[in-house]
């Protein structure tokens, strides 16, 4: 006969000893897209494909930042300093942190070549 503290151990689920379990609302059953679709502009079309991740699908943290530039203008006509002007510049400035940024991401890749 089994005793009632060894019964008690067997009956124990993996919520009871594991007290921290996490599961994600939705879990990848796929690769998602990195291509964002606005989910009020979907058609059925969209919706069979996996050509976009939709925006009502992205998590809290990764809305909040699609909704703040969502109509953002980043570069508009009446712009004096386009961003695409400024990513350039910043791009081919020696000392800017694109360039900086590029230059160490072209070091590591040859120095992986050069051991692999």
């Amino acid at each position: 006969m089994v005793e009632k503290d060894e019964a008690d151990d067997l009956a124990k689920t993996l919520i009871d000893v594991e007290k921290q379990v996490q599961l994600m609302a939705n879990p990848f059953v796929t690769n998602w897209s990195p291509i964002v679709k606005n989910s009020q502009c979907l058609s059925l079309d969209d919706l069979d494909s996996e050509k976009y991740t939709f925006s009502a699908s992205l998590p809290d943290a990764c809305q909040e930042l699609y909704n703040n530039v969502l109509s953002c203008k980043l570069d508009c006509d009446s712009d004096p300093y386009p961003l695409s002007d400024a990513i350039e510049y910043n791009i081919n400035t020696e000392g800017a942190l694109l360039w900086t940024t590029l230059k160490v991401k072209n070091m590591s890749l040859m120095t992986q070549h050069r051991f692999t």
